[in-house]
């Protein structure tokens, strides 16, 4: 499985690229972070990725498919996780209910996602926290109920932006390993970050610098 850009270049204002000529490919298996200071187009790289934005030119392609329409672009974003620096979860709802509601967002067969949920959950280490309301946990805890979330359905490729901006040292040590080991082979993991730390613990770091991406 891979994630491949090809060409891509944004702007918002005529002459002012953001992003400009990338080309990239993101393989399942691999961690890529991208740094850069705010304001570089990280959180934009992201999205185009993601599908989440359309790129003024250039094509995303997953798995070798170029997606180049709105039902492709639906269908391809079922196979995508996002994890963000807040957790966006309900926080009167359990954490299991927050948990399920990647996989319903994935399409999980119903029949399987009480399994999987609980499978995801051991892997973060949150299995005795299923019935706990998600408002009571921690900021650690809330970033592992979300790759636990992301876990779920059994994504081909995730995207996490920022997602240790708000924690403390030991929880962002916690979080990124478990980030960076928890999908094995069978997802492309892009990190946007700022924490050197995280970047490092990567299998590929590359830096957005006047809208190209550079190995770092």
């Amino acid at each position: 499985m891979s994630l491949e850009l090809t060409r891509v270049a944004h702007w918002y204002r005529p002459g002012q690229e953001l992003l400009r000529n990338i080309s990239i490919v993101f393989r399942a298996g691999t961690t890529t972070a991208i740094s850069g200071p705010s304001g570089s187009g990280k959180t934009t790289l992201l999205s185009i990725a993601g599908l989440l934005q359309v790129a003024r030119e250039g094509l995303v392609s997953l798995d070798g498919q170029a997606i180049t329409g709105r039902r492709q672009a639906e269908l391809a974003r079922a196979k995508i996780s996002w994890i963000f620096q807040s957790a966006n979860v309900l926080g009167r709802r359990s954490v299991f209910d927050n948990v399920a509601l990647g996989g319903f967002a994935r399409g999980a067969d119903r029949r399987m996602l009480r399994n999987d949920i609980g499978a995801s959950l051991e892997r973060v280490g949150l299995s005795e926290f299923g019935e706990r309301r998600a408002a009571t946990l921690s900021g650690g805890e809330l970033q592992r109920l979300s790759i636990a979330r992301a876990l779920v359905g059994r994504p081909l490729v995730v995207l996490a932006d920022e997602p240790t901006g708000q924690l403390d040292r030991a929880n962002t040590e916690l979080v990124a390993s478990l980030l960076i080991g928890s999908f094995g082979n069978e997802a492309a993991v892009i990190v946007a970050t700022h924490d050197e730390r995280v970047a490092a613990a990567c299998t590929h770091h590359f830096r957005l610098i006047d809208g190209a991406l550079h190995s770092a």
